[in-house]
C-alpha cells in the first residue's frame, strides 16, 4: 500500500469492500484511526475490516455506549479485531484511558477507532493508519487512507482534526 490512496465509494456494500482491502495489508498490531461526520460510514468501514480480517460474528456495530467490541479473528499473526468508539468521551482518563493503552499495545491485534480525534495525545503516536471519510454526495463517500510511518499519528490526527473542524464550520 502506498503511503496514501485515496477511492470513491457509492454504497454502503461499496464502504465494506473497502474495509476488507484495508483489513488484508494490515500487519498485526496496527491502529486504525477512523475519521469522519456523523453517518459517514466509520462503521460500515469498520465492519469490512472485521471481515476482512475473518471475524465471523453478525455483530459488529458501533460501541457508541460500551467503548469497545472485542471479536475473535481469523488471520495469521492476529488474534483479535478491537473496535472502538470514542463518541462519547471528550476526555479520555482513568479506566478508559488504561482500557485504549492496553488494546493498542496488544501486539496480535487490529484496532479500530471510530472519532479518533478522542484519543489522548500520548497514545496518538500508536496510529498506524488514518481513515479519513468524507460525505461526497448522497450515498457517495471519498476515502483517504494514510499509512503511517510508526510515532507519525499525532501530527496526522492533528492535521485531519484541523480539516474536519474547517469542513463543519468549527474553527
Amino acid at each position: 500500500m502506498a503511503n496514501q490512496t485515496v477511492q470513491q465509494t457509492r454504497s454502503a456494500q461499496a464502504m465494506e469492500q473497502a474495509g476488507r482491502r484495508l483489513a488484508g495489508t494490515l500487519p498485526p498490531g496496527a491502529i486504525v484511526a477512523l475519521h469522519g461526520m456523523y453517518g459517514a460510514g466509520k462503521t460500515t468501514f469498520a465492519r469490512g475490516l472485521a471481515r476482512g480480517l475473518g471475524v465471523t460474528s453478525r455483530w459488529v456495530q458501533s460501541p457508541s455506549f460500551v467503548l469497545a467490541h472485542e471479536f475473535r479473528a481469523h488471520r495469521k499473526g492476529i488474534q483479535h479485531f478491537i473496535h472502538l468508539d470514542l463518541w462519547r468521551l471528550r476526555a479520555v482518563h482513568g479506566e478508559d484511558r488504561q482500557t485504549l493503552t492496553h488494546y493498542f499495545r496488544l501486539p496480535n491485534a487490529i484496532v479500530a477507532v471510530e472519532w479518533a480525534e478522542h484519543i489522548p495525545r500520548s497514545l496518538r503516536k500508536y496510529i498506524t493508519h488514518i481513515v479519513d471519510i468524507r460525505m461526497v454526495k448522497g450515498k457517495s463517500r471519498k476515502i483517504i487512507t494514510k499509512k503511517l510511518p510508526y510515532a507519525n499519528g499525532e501530527e496526522q490526527q492533528q492535521s485531519i482534526t484541523k480539516q474536519r473542524l474547517l469542513q463543519e464550520g468549527n474553527l
